[in-house]
């Protein structure tokens, strides 16, 4: 197998640490390029830019690869993560059970899953605080007052759009005292033409 086609994946380990997920074994960062096996003194070493393997991993010693379940769950706390990042349109419920849902799809079974060695995936509590975090780190804070909201600011500025990135805020009078902001997409516009 050539280098540029053995490829391995980042895995946030606890508190986000950095890890690595190549052929179902789980290596944590040790230095520079390198990352030691979490169960043996076997390194691999990789190009993160390219994302690919620059030099195989020793053999491991005295432990098998990562059940599928568990890497799968692994795959899907991952995705949770990314999307409560990328994704403010859903709430962090939803998208835990998203997961949830992928992952019985994938025909793993629920005490599979949840089992102790697997860390489980259950439930939702233990994921709320995470992602809630996660949440608030791209979305900006409810404000107190009109005076607070700025469309101008990059923070509001997707609030003056739609999903889709159409225009959403038609009018902003900026106005202290008595501010008047009129919200609609074309969609609702187009009706109220045809009304």
């Amino acid at each position: 197998m050539s280098r540029q086609t053995d490829t391995f994946e980042f895995i946030s380990g606890i508190r986000d640490s950095r890890q690595v997920l190549h052929q179902n074994y789980l290596y944590n960062k040790h230095s520079g390029i390198q990352y030691r096996c979490q169960k043996c003194p076997s390194v691999l070493s990789v190009n993160e830019t390219m994302m690919y393997v620059t030099k195989a991993p020793t053999a491991h010693i005295g432990h098998e690869p990562l059940a599928d379940c568990r890497v799968a769950v692994m795959k899907a706390i991952k995705r949770m993560k990314e999307r409560a990042f990328t994704d403010t349109t859903v709430s962090i419920k939803e998208i835990y059970e998203h997961a949830l849902k992928s992952l019985t799809d994938a025909k793993f079974k629920i005490a599979d899953i949840n089992a102790p060695l697997i860390g489980g995936l259950l439930p939702f509590s233990r994921f709320r605080g995470t992602l809630a975090s996660i949440r608030q780190s791209v979305v900006p804070p409810l404000p107190e007052t009109l005076d607070d909201i700025d469309f101008e600011q990059e923070t509001y500025q997707k609030y003056s759009l739609t999903n889709e990135g159409e225009l959403f805020l038609r009018y902003d009078n900026k106005n202290r005292t008595k501010r008047i902001l009129i919200f609609m997409s074309q969609c609702a516009i187009d009706w109220l033409i045809l009304i």
